[in-house]
C-alpha cells in the first residue's frame, strides 16, 4: 500500500503449513523455506485463505531480527498476547512493551547468565535421570 516492497509469501497450502510449524519439523520447515526461496524473510498463511485473518512473517536474519524487535514501532499484537496474560494473570516480559518491557527483561537477565544456566543444566539432568530410573527401571 505504502509503495514499500513486502515480503514474499511462500507456496505452501494451509494443511501442510500448519502440520509443519506444530510439529517437530518447525525449525527445519523456516529454513528450508528460507533456502528454497532465498529469502531471509518471508510470509505465510495460518488460517485458510479468505478467512481475513493476516499472515505470519518469517525472519530468518538474527540481525534484522533483533532490528525488528528493537525497533520502537514495532508492537506486539494485543489480541495475540493476551492470552498469555490471562493464562498468568498478568502482564510479563513477554507481553509488555516499552519501558514495562525493558524493566522486566532487566529484572530477569541474570538468571539467563550462562552460568546460572550451566547450573540448571546439571539440576534438570539429574533430575530426568532420577525420575527415569524411579519411574521405568524395575
Amino acid at each position: 500500500k505504502d509503495g514499500k516492497p513486502i515480503p514474499p509469501l511462500i507456496p505452501c497450502g494451509f494443511i501442510k503449513t500448519i502440520k509443519a510449524i506444530t510439529g517437530s519439523r518447525k525449525p527445519w520447515f523456516i529454513l528450508e523455506n528460507c533456502r528454497r526461496f532465498d529469502e531471509s524473510i518471508y510470509r505465510y498463511h495460518v488460517t485458510p485463505y479468505g478467512l481475513g485473518a493476516p499472515l505470519s512473517v518469517v525472519i530468518g536474519n538474527a540481525k534484522l531480527a533483533q532490528e525488528v524487535l528493537k525497533d520502537p514501532k514495532s508492537y506486539k499484537p494485543k489480541r495475540v498476547y493476551e492470552r498469555f496474560e490471562k493464562l498468568i494473570d498478568a502482564p510479563s516480559s513477554f507481553t509488555t512493551e516499552g519501558h514495562r518491557w525493558q524493566h522486566s527483561r532487566k529484572a530477569i537477565a541474570l538468571a539467563f547468565a550462562s552460568k546460572h544456566i550451566t547450573r540448571m543444566n546439571d539440576v534438570v539432568h539429574k533430575q530426568i535421570n532420577a525420575w527415569i530410573t524411579e519411574t521405568f527401571i524395575p
